[in-house]
């Protein structure tokens, strides 16, 4: 994806855990760049979340989240059935609040 494509207005990536690892050249900061690049801003899930968002100024991310609705043991946020529900939660509560600044 090197060219500019309109059809995108938000992208999302992730990994298990968000942390400053992840922004030594994991996937996601190849999501993050190519977003960048063209003006897309990328929002980052994981399974849990520890860096600060200090860090995330100027990667390309603007935002990134832990997908758990709470504390959860590592076992159950393994079951896919229960990681979906709550990626697919997270992702539509960002999607609403990005939409809702697209008004103005």
């Amino acid at each position: 994806m090197h060219e500019k494509d309109d059809s995108f207005t938000l992208m999302f990536s992730g990994e298990g855990g968000i942390d400053v690892q992840t922004l030594s050249g994991k996937l996601p900061m190849v999501i993050a760049r190519l977003g960048s690049v063209q003006g897309i801003p990328v929002i980052l899930f994981g399974g849990s979340l520890d860096i600060p968002a200090d860090e995330l100024v100027g990667t390309g991310i603007v935002s990134a989240h832990s997908i758990a609705s709470g504390p959860m043991r590592l076992e159950d946020m393994m079951i896919s059935d229960i990681a979906f529900h709550a990626l697919k939660e997270k992702a539509a509560h960002c999607y609403l609040f990005w939409k809702s600044l697209q008004k103005g």
